[in-house]
């Protein structure tokens, strides 16, 4: 048996389970019971598992082990991530790509095998570490959005939608990266603002004057960041409640601006100041601000209106001399364009001028705006960023090129200010360029007929903390329709079918589509058996009876000839007759490595450019359809994984933060589409994984802490409990190794209790398990205190505060072994069956409950004592969670306990304080009592506080003031110091042990192995050992020597005590 834990022993412990095949035999245990459905949140198969995957696993773990162990089938089922621009990025940089164009040129279909191949990218490295983590999910099945029933349960759920008209195509400016030239969801630019490399961008901030139409001196001055919009201003948004003013001020503008653009720092604006006066429309309360901003002194407020009364003041675009011909149109055909806009939601007085530049086609907000003037958008921006057919502007890039924009507006006299303005601005959350805005034609899922009611759902939804539902509302309510079409390649096709009239059709599944294009396709589940288990294991997912048993052998012509749906379950099978498969067909891998792998077979795929290929004929007029050639965000992946599963409704998730607005938005969304319900119940919000610094954890920062080296120095479980356990739900985790060094430390403790149990029960010939013991108060406060933390320990995890479940079991036995053991430690000589029973009790019922958090060391403690003691069952996690004790809860006896807490810590800083160590006997403690209503406690546990303190007697007195005491509230301390020679020779003799214990513990030595001690001293030591030397020998293991005998030598030890030292030769008998 071990003497420390170590990480040596949890890999022993995996030898364990997978050669008596725990998990399976866990799994077994929990068939035809009440179903606990978790849904597991999808790694992105592009990274390696990081800390945060640790610390998500780890939460995810509690839970489903703790229902496990209260009786439920538990949905175990693991998940990946596969489509997107993830793996996109990662073929570009393979074959050096640098824009669609390139792809189209190599081929869509070899680019998306390239995909396909990256797709599974880092799923075994997740699997793997799930096994070293003891995080039990069923990797063998994992659900993979690559597979065509994934694509067919995603596709039924645009079918649903488009019925209940909530899926619609429109054309409305969306956020779009130029260099992958496709749109971006809210969800992924929320992931580019928490990249670790996110910084805020510097970016031109100008005031402008729009010149009105019909007064010659009269401007809207506005304020932008975004420069390159000016191309496609229609509008002016003014707030109809805000006060604005007709300020009077010289005629200015700036002629020059001397910048450092690398820097991004103005040098030097030269302004430009004529005779003449002018007029300028800005909001009053900004006034003084903006005055001072621009240096102007000589200015007159003429009048203020409401902002409602500037309501159509029409003016001149800011580019109109250079594009009169396309603005002149977009008036004839827009006759509200280039007027004052009324928006109270989107104008404020916080920064600016109070009046808003307005380019529908490169907005939301204005876009939401301009549909109530009936303005249709603008923006000729291409998908690279470039602007077309705009004379003078062709080819100037948005974003990129804003101070080409900033010196036209110098040259045309428009610009009164500039300077560079930091602020947030969204990125590309894969390529992380800078992305823009265009309107262009997308589909949409028209959120705002969903939100009312989806708020009103979540009133049924238990978030962890209840705060983070407050800020999921927020999330709704002020999201946007979803886009949700890309034009990408890598990704499930969009279901839509067009004919050449504009008809659409939606297809909903594969039947379907089979229906419609006369096409037989087939899929075929080949099983390769690995372990005899796979078959039981395979039926939790397949409910199938067209099952064939082969060999190899004529496997080809057994795939060919068999039925759509077919299972075939073989028992091995080899990388070239797997290459062989995927020459004639489709084929998708689980790469399950414990009992069996599925490898889905298909004779046709749903991905481009197979899909592209399949065309029907128009149900309406009869004309071909053929699929409109766009992908689905990718986030409509993991958020179908509740109907793609077939779980629901979702007992339970657990994500971060940053889900909020992610996958927990997506699953809310899509299931209120396909269920007409939010799908989930309970949600476990947790923070982000930091540095000891308190910054995100990059490898360009080089501030990544990689979880194999912590695993390696302190072992999984120690990794699994701090971080577990270290904040609550919404906090961060700063990784602090010194606390997680703790951590580790702390589990020895556990561990010596095992170790202390055994050692004494075999020492002294009992098995605990057998005892009837004899209580005394002492044991019933440990067993109310067992009892105790079950209830709170099953409220917490009922609750989902799991980062309570860790904290609660190890105060429990900290307390067992600081408080109970020291306690009892001279008890056991007299009644060891009493004492050793309770610390059987309470280690057994404490490493049940904390196997959900560290399931290495609770079944090696388990193991062990199921050697040592006889137990019957197999494994720590095939117990149940074991019943709360109620005839043992008594909470008088933990007031009780409070109270003997505070007299022992007293007493103990008293001793500090007159400077006698505690292993000296003293013969009286003196205890003036204050509140009589604890009084009888105090004599009551009089024995306890005598054996803690080692002291021969306790009086109950009022102290004279001319002793050394301790004040406190309801009592006072003092000790009688007055030592004889008897209690000297005592504390003596407790330091001749504690050294002697000292040097086995060296010698690594366990209870009951004997050894000699050989002392040399002087005659003071010689006689007390004398005196005592049975005692000594008995508490010390030893045969104790003062002469030289003829024994042989291993060892020798010096110490001292006080000003007597002592020399030790340790040898054998």
């Amino acid at each position: 048996m071990d003497k420390k834990w170590s990480n040596k022993i949890e890999k022993d412990i995996l030898k364990f389970w997978n050669e008596n095949k725990i998990y399976e035999k866990w799994r077994f245990s929990q068939l035809n019971k009440p179903k606990f459905n978790f849904l597991e949140g999808p790694p992105y198969t592009t990274g390696s598992p990081h800390l945060g995957h640790l610390w998500n696993r780890s939460l995810k773990d509690i839970v489903l082990r703790y229902k496990a162990k209260k009786g439920y089938f538990v949905w175990v089922q693991s998940g990946f991530d596969m489509h997107g621009l993830p793996i996109e990025e990662k073929v570009e940089k393979k074959l050096n790509i640098k824009n669609k164009k390139d792809i189209e040129k190599i081929g869509i279909e070899y680019f998306i095998k390239e995909c396909k191949k990256f797709a599974y990218g880092s799923m075994l490295d997740f699997t793997k570490m799930y096994e070293v983590i003891a995080h039990w999910q069923d990797t063998d099945n994992p659900y993979l959005p690559i597979a065509n029933e994934y694509i067919e349960k995603v596709w039924s759920l645009f079918k649903k939608a488009y019925e209940k008209g909530l899926l619609y195509e429109g054309e409305k400016p969306v956020w779009w990266c130029p260099r992958c030239q496709t749109p971006m969801s809210k969800q992924e630019i929320e992931l580019g603002y928490m990249d670790a490399m996110y910084q805020q961008a510097t970016d031109p901030s100008i005031y402008v004057k729009f010149r009105l139409k019909d007064k010659e001196n009269t401007y809207l001055i506005i304020w932008t960041t975004t420069p390159w919009t000016l191309t496609f201003n229609l509008g002016v948004m003014v707030n109809p409640d805000i006060e604005y003013t007709f300020v009077e001020v010289p005629s200015i503008y700036l002629e020059d601006i001397i910048i450092d653009e690398e820097n991004k720092k103005v040098l030097d604006l030269k302004f430009k100041i004529n005779n003449n006066r002018e007029v300028w429309i800005i909001a009053k309360d900004l006034v003084e601000k903006l005055m001072q901003k621009f240096g102007i002194n000589d200015y007159k407020i003429i009048k203020i209106v409401k902002g409602y009364e500037l309501e159509g003041l029409e003016y001149i675009p800011p580019f109109y001399e250079e594009l009169k011909d396309i603005l002149d149109k977009i008036k004839e055909q827009n006759p509200n364009a280039f007027t004052a806009w009324l928006s109270k939601e989107y104008v404020s007085i916080e920064e600016g001028t109070g009046l808003v530049h307005s380019a529908p086609g490169c907005g939301p907000e204005d876009y939401e705006v301009a549909q109530q003037y009936n303005v249709k958008p603008f923006n000729t921006v291409d998908d690279e960023g470039f602007a077309r057919n705009l004379p003078l502007f062709e080819g100037w890039r948005a974003k990129y090129d804003d101070l080409k924009w900033v010196r036209k507006l110098i040259e045309k006299r428009s610009l009164i200010y500039f300077e560079f303005y930091k602020h947030d601005y969204p990125i590309c959350w894969r390529c992380r360029n800078r992305l823009i805005i265009r309107a262009t034609k997308q589909w949409f899922i028209n959120v705002q007929k969903l939100k009312e009611r989806l708020i009103s759902d979540l009133e049924e939804v238990n978030f962890i903390p209840e705060f983070a539902k407050d800020a999921f509302k927020n999330v709704i309510k002020s999201a946007p329709d979803w886009v949700v079409s890309r034009q990408r390649y890598w990704g499930i096709p969009l279901p839509i079918w067009k004919c050449e009239n504009g008809h659409i059709y939606v297809v909903g599944s594969i039947e379907e589509l089979k229906k419609l294009t006369g096409k037989d396709l087939r899929k075929i589940y080949l099983v390769v058996k690995k372990s005899e288990y796979a078959e039981n294991l395979l039926r939790i997912y397949f409910d199938n009876n067209k099952i064939i048993k082969t060999k190899t052998e004529n496997l080809l012509d057994i795939i060919k000839k068999a039925e759509d749906g077919t299972i075939i379950i073989i028992d091995s099978i080899t990388d070239d007759l797997i290459n062989k498969i995927e020459e004639e067909y489709v084929v998708v891998r689980s790469f399950g490595n414990k009992n069996y792998e599925i490898l889905r077979i298909y004779n046709f795929d749903l991905h481009r450019p197979y899909i592209d290929s399949l065309i029907f004929k128009c149900p309406i007029c009869n004309k071909t359809m053929k699929r409109i050639q766009d992908v689905i965000d990718v986030w409509i992946d993991s958020g179908s994984a509740t109907f793609a599963t077939n779980v629901y409704p979702v007992d339970f998730i657990v994500e971060g933060i940053d889900q909020l607005r992610g996958w927990f938005y997506a699953l809310a969304i899509l299931g209120k589409i396909y269920y007409g319900k939010i799908p989930y119940k309970n949600v476990y919000v947790h923070g982000f994984v930091l540095d000891s610094k308190g910054l995100k954890m990059s490898k360009s920062l080089g501030n990544v802490i990689e979880p194999k080296e912590l695993i390696e120095k302190y072992g999984a479980d120690a990794v699994r409990f701090y971080l577990s356990s270290s904040v609550k739900a919404y906090e961060d985790v700063r990784v602090d190794l010194k606390e997680l060094e703790n951590k580790f430390s702390s589990l020895n403790i556990l561990w010596n209790i095992h170790n202390y149990l055994i050692e004494q029960a075999r020492y002294y010939g009992i098995n605990p398990k057998n005892v009837k013991p004899n209580l005394r108060w002492e044991d019933y406060y440990m067993l109310h205190l067992l009892e105790k933390t079950k209830i709170l320990v099953k409220d917490a995890l009922e609750n989902y505060e799991l980062w309570k479940v860790g904290r609660l079991l190890e105060s429990l036995y900290l307390e067992l072994s600081r408080f109970y053991i020291k306690l009892t430690r001279e008890r056991l000589q007299e009644d060891p069956e009493t004492v050793l029973w309770v610390i059987y009790k309470v280690l057994l019922d404490t490493i049940n409950m904390l196997s959900i958090v560290t399931p290495f060391i609770s079944e090696a403690i388990f193991q062990n004592l199921k050697n040592s003691f006889g137990l019957e069952e197999e494994s720590i996690h095939l117990l149940p969670w074991p019943e709360i004790e109620k005839e043992y809860i008594n909470e008088e006896i933990e007031k009780e306990a409070e109270i003997l807490k505070q007299i022992l810590e007293t007493g103990l800083r008293l001793r500090d304080k007159i400077k006698i160590s505690l292993r000296w006997p003293l013969p009286e403690l003196y205890i003036e009592i204050k509140d009589k209503e604890v009084e009888e406690i105090y004599k009551k546990l009089e024995d306890i506080i005598k054996t803690k303190l080692n002291v021969k007697k306790v009086n109950y007195v009022k102290i004279p003031d001319n002793f050394e005491k301790v004040e406190e509230t309801k009592f006072a301390l003092a000790y009688n110091t007055k030592i004889t020679e008897e209690l000297e020779e005592e504390g003596y003799l407790r330091e001749l042990q504690r050294e002697l214990q000292e040097i086995r513990k060296k010698l690594g030595l366990r209870k009951g192995e004997k050894i000699i001690f050989i002392i040399e001293t002087n005659e003071k030591i010689r006689k007390i050992i004398d005196n005592n030397i049975n005692k000594l020998s008995k508490v010390t293991d030893s045969v104790i020597l003062l002469d030289f005998s003829n024994i042989n030598v291993i060892k020798e030890f010096e110490f001292s005590i006080k000003e007597h030292k002592v020399k030790v030769y340790v040898g054998y008998p």
